[in-house]
């Protein structure tokens, strides 16, 4: 008997896959309401945020492979992990809203559009660190210069104030950017 077929008393959930007995509410599985029409998901259709099995695969994957990494190297295990689990929950949160507004997304697109989220994670995460640096010896360099005698204290102010204006710019500039992509990977189909 071919899997994918079914009989006349089941039908197939269009949210998760999973076969359905015609009688019942909801999915066994995703929990999917049925609607008026008899058929199951929709827009409209789910109550609640809802895995399909290979997303809890996927995850089961995911907090394995992040377990192994921080068991055989555990400075790169963490940082690894500290970076999945936003890319993780922004990739279901993108998902979630494409299924939300009728968007099909096929598995190579979800696959991308993790890998793509994990690679901008981690430039962002690299780039946001060493920002963080560079702003630590600049500051320590206008503290020195000011203990110095070199600096009188307005231009420590000034010098200080413009060091956290830059600071706070940059910041504002990442989160206008992580923003503007989260919008457009919600609505867009291609992969770039």
């Amino acid at each position: 008997m071919n899997p994918i077929t079914t009989t006349a008393s089941e039908m197939m959930c269009p949210q998760c896959g999973a076969r359905q007995p015609r009688v019942g509410d909801e999915c066994w599985l995703c929990g999917a309401v049925r609607g008026q029409d008899g058929l199951l998901g929709g827009p409209q259709g789910s109550r609640r945020f809802a895995f399909s099995l290979g997303t809890l695969l996927w995850i089961n994957t995911l907090v394995a492979c992040s377990a192994g990494l921080v068991v055989v190297l555990p400075g790169l295990g963490v940082l690894v992990t500290l970076v999945l689990i936003p890319v993780t929950l922004r990739t279901l949160l993108v998902l979630k809203r494409r299924r939300e507004r009728g968007i099909a997304t096929a598995r190579w697109e979800k696959v991308s559009l993790f890998a793509r989220s994990f690679v901008r994670t981690a430039l962002i995460a690299i780039f946001a660190c060493a920002s963080l640096v560079e702003l630590f010896v600049v500051g320590l360099l206008i503290l020195l210069l000011a203990a110095n005698g070199a600096l009188n204290d307005s231009l420590i102010v000034s010098s200080l104030g413009a060091l956290v204006t830059v600071a706070l710019w940059v910041l504002a500039t990442l989160a206008c950017g992580v923003e503007k992509r989260f919008r457009n990977d919600t609505t867009r189909h291609a992969p770039f």
